[in-house]
Formats: structure tokens, C-alpha cells, sequence
């Protein structure tokens, strides 16, 4: 793993905390899905805890009702 990474895993964490979506944004190749990823994998390796499952929803499919 890229050392800047832990980093960033961290903050997405931290962030996920306070927020109730977060939007991961960068150029392509940066990284974001798979800190994304670890970080799914970290917290459901904790014992105890559920499994974490990424779901991607089309914005467009969501009405605002």
C-alpha cells in the first residue's frame, strides 16, 4: 500500500463519521476506489462489526420525494 494512502483512509473515515454521503472526487488512476475499498475491508474486519457492502446508485434513478 501507497504510505500516502493510510492517510487519506483515515480521512475518509473521519469523515464518514460527521457526514451522512460523501463524494470521493479526483483524476483517474488516483487511488479513490481503492481506498474506498480498504477502508470497506478494515471496518468489516473488525470484530463485531457488520459487513460493509459498497452500493452504487444512480443519482438519476433517486427522486427527491
Amino acid at each position: 500500500m501507497i504510505p500516502q494512502w493510510k492517510l487519506k483512509i483515515i480521512q475518509l473515515y473521519e469523515t464518514s463519521l460527521v457526514r451522512h454521503g460523501i463524494m470521493v472526487v479526483g483524476s483517474a488512476g488516483s487511488g479513490k476506489t481503492t481506498i474506498f475499498n480498504m477502508l470497506l475491508k478494515a471496518l468489516s474486519a473488525i470484530p463485531g462489526n457488520p459487513k460493509y457492502v459498497n452500493v452504487t446508485l444512480n443519482p438519476k434513478a433517486v427522486t427527491d420525494a
